[in-house]
This record gives C-alpha cells, sequence and structure tokens, in this order.
C-alpha cells in the first residue's frame, strides 16, 4: 500500500521547512489525502493519491472562506498553477514529478500569487490558462 506521508515528506520536505504542518490525513487501500497548511502565509496544499496519480492542488484562506470564489471547488490544481509561475513550460512537460521543483524554485511568487492582494488577478490568469489547455486538449478530437 502506498504510504502517502512517506512520500510527501520525501519529495516535498520543501514546505515542511517552510512552516507547513499536517492539518487531515486520510489514508485508504484506493484513496489518500493529505492537508498540509501553513497558518502565517495562509496556504494550503493538498496532496491526492488516487488510482496511482498523484495529484497536487493548492488554495488560500482566503479562497478557502470568502463566498464570491467559487462555490465548489475551492482548490487550484498545480498543473495550472505551474504554468501560471513558468509560461515557457509546455502543458506536455507538466507533471507531478515537476511540482517539488517548481514549489521550491517559485517559491516566493507562489507567496505573491496567493497572498490577499493578488488572490483575485491570479484567479483570473488561472481561468485563462485553464481554458487554454482545454481548447488544446479538445483540439485533437475534432479532427
Amino acid at each position: 500500500m502506498f504510504i502517502i506521508d512517506d512520500y510527501i515528506n520525501t519529495h516535498y520536505q520543501f514546505l515542511f521547512e517552510q512552516n507547513f504542518l499536517l492539518d487531515k490525513k486520510i489514508e485508504g487501500d484506493c484513496y489518500s489525502s493529505v492537508l498540509l497548511m501553513n497558518s502565517e502565509l495562509k496556504l494550503l496544499f493538498r496532496f491526492i493519491f488516487e488510482k496511482e496519480i498523484l495529484s497536487v492542488s493548492i488554495t488560500s484562506s482566503k479562497i478557502l472562506y470568502d463566498d464570491k470564489y467559487n462555490k465548489f471547488n475551492k482548490f487550484y490544481d498545480f498543473f495550472y498553477v505551474s504554468k501560471l509561475l513558468n509560461p515557457n513550460l509546455n502543458f506536455s512537460d507538466i507533471n507531478s514529478l515537476l511540482y517539488p521543483t517548481i514549489i521550491k524554485t517559485y517559491w516566493d511568487d507562489i507567496c505573491v500569487f496567493f497572498n490577499e492582494e493578488k488572490v483575485d488577478e491570479s484567479i483570473k490568469k488561472l481561468k485563462v490558462i485553464e481554458r487554454e489547455y482545454n481548447k488544446k486538449r479538445w483540439e485533437k478530437y475534432k479532427k
């Protein structure tokens, strides 16, 4: 059985060095989830391991608790955040193996993008990136 704690402790040690703490953990045979939180930065990282695939997402306390933001999904997939942080990345090159390096390399930018003053602008940019990806993804099926 996959132990999500071990994986996060090994690959995302940088977050612990930035004073993130384990907030919530769910572990099962087919699904595991860990939520790391930094109350000072008001950032949360959610790690989900399901069907042998790791998904990483991020949010801020402002997004999480403010009703003006998406009612159902308050976390943003790190796939799109990676493109926001490094626009030169090709979508095809983005995968969960890159996330630890991206987080460490762009840590200051992550903190800025998800702070209370910039979060609205960042969400707009993320939505544009998501639409761009979906357009490219579905173009191949039109042919």
